[in-house]
């Protein structure tokens, strides 16, 4: 899975240092959006997923609980299961969210920063992640 990180980073490596002279290091803008649109499509396609098993496990719960409505003990185990599997998904849906937040953020500075501003800007953030 492409990542905000990995985009930055391929596009980043590409520039050449800047230099004293009439020529200006730019960024293919157009690639750089476009992959960035293609990580943010991919994260919100994943996390309809995720939400989607999320309730699934949810579901299951419900129906565990009315299965072994008469044995606490069945129920305390498979709760434990499937409280480990709860928050793990909880945690997945996070990072792909804050991903997702990140390539829409990219792109809006991308799309209205000019050149000068943008490599700095661009070197800050992927230093962040």
């Amino acid at each position: 899975m492409t990542t905000v990180k990995t985009v930055l980073n391929r596009y980043l490596r590409t520039m050449p240092d800047p230099h004293l002279g009439a020529s200006v290091a730019t960024v293919n803008r157009k690639e750089l959006a476009n992959d960035l649109m293609a990580v943010s499509r991919a994260n919100r396609t994943y996390f309809v997923v995720c939400v989607a098993v999320i309730l699934l496990v949810l579901l299951g719960a419900a129906a565990i609980t009315l299965r072994f409505l008469d044995s606490p003990d069945h129920i305390r185990t498979i709760f434990g299961v499937l409280g480990i599997s709860f928050t793990g998904l909880i945690a997945q849906l996070v990072s792909l969210w804050k991903q997702k937040v990140m390539a829409d953020t990219v792109l809006v500075l991308c799309r209205s920063l000019d050149e000068t501003t943008l490599k700095p800007v661009l070197d800050v953030l992927l230093a962040k992640l």
